[in-house]
């Protein structure tokens, strides 16, 4: 099978700035404190750098890309040695990349609706597929908007990982059809539509529907915050089967497991009926 490319190529400063950025937004994207346009963003500006590419370059490009920026945001946040941090990194980052290689082999020679719906459906088919139930660096933790979130109610996580990738794909047939004024329209209006229902079922859920009048007193639990630092260095030390460090940080993690336990029964006395 032959991918198709433009007869005059971008130029290598074109493709620089769009895999710099990719790198960019990918990094803002992920970590623990994602910035929420960023999450929008990232697939949007990697898929332009991987169809603007040869495929053999572009890809391999996007997966550096992917695993450095995740390895950057991630910093602090896998409980293992760096090797295997490294090795488990690029893995989820292959998966990651999966959804792109296969709108880069099979999108040209596609009609534009299709070439919007198969990289949101390669993406959710890699989330379903290959990731089973593990929802460790899913975007859709990324989203803040209450009403848009309102979508997992029926479409679970998949739901949102749908309209993230497509609002990409979206987004790259408007740029690459941008001196057409009817297209970049209907595109637009299209995707408008989408987004108003969406937001407009999350409304009614939230403001609207009939619900049970019934309340209940729920409390959280935060950890202190050396707590994450802690636990991070238990949960290494532990991986790397260091005899002489291993009980001491089981012991670390003991007592880190109390204080949460003992911290969660004090507001279960104090009334509350979920912690």
């Amino acid at each position: 099978m032959t991918v198709s490319s433009a007869k005059h190529g971008p130029s290598a400063a074109s493709l620089f700035g769009w895999f710099v950025l990719a790198c960019v937004v990918l990094f803002l994207s992920g970590g623990d404190s994602p910035v929420e346009p960023t999450v929008w963003l990232a697939p949007a500006v990697l898929l332009r750098f991987v169809r603007k590419t040869r495929w053999w370059v572009g890809l391999p490009l996007a997966l550096v890309c992917l695993t450095g920026s995740s390895l950057m945001a991630d910093k602090g946040m896998l409980p293992m040695p760096l090797r295997t941090a490294v090795a488990v990194t690029i893995i989820s980052s292959v998966y990651a990349l999966l959804p792109y290689a296969v709108d880069r082999i099979f999108s040209p020679s596609l009609p534009m609706v299709l070439r919007t719906m198969l990289f949101p459906a390669a993406a959710v088919a890699v989330q379903a597929l290959l990731l089973g139930r593990g929802t460790w660096g899913n975007e859709a933790y990324g989203i803040g908007n209450i009403y848009v979130l309102q979508l997992t109610s029926v479409l679970g996580l998949k739901g949102i990982i749908l309209l993230i990738y497509w609002t990409a794909a979206v987004l790259n047939e408007i740029w690459e059809h941008r001196n057409r004024l009817s297209v970049v329209r209907s595109l637009a209006v299209g995707y408008v539509a989408v987004m108003l229902a969406v937001y407009g079922f999350g409304v009614y859920r939230l403001e609207w529907s009939e619900r049970e009048t019934r309340t209940m007193r729920v409390a959280g639990v935060l950890p202190a915050p050396g707590h994450r630092e802690t636990m991070m260095q238990a949960f290494s030390g532990i991986i790397s089967q260091n005899a002489g460090e291993v009980e001491y940080y089981r012991a670390a993690m003991n007592e880190n497991f109390e204080l949460l336990l003992a911290e969660s029964a004090g507001q279960a006395g104090s009334g509350a009926e979920l912690v």
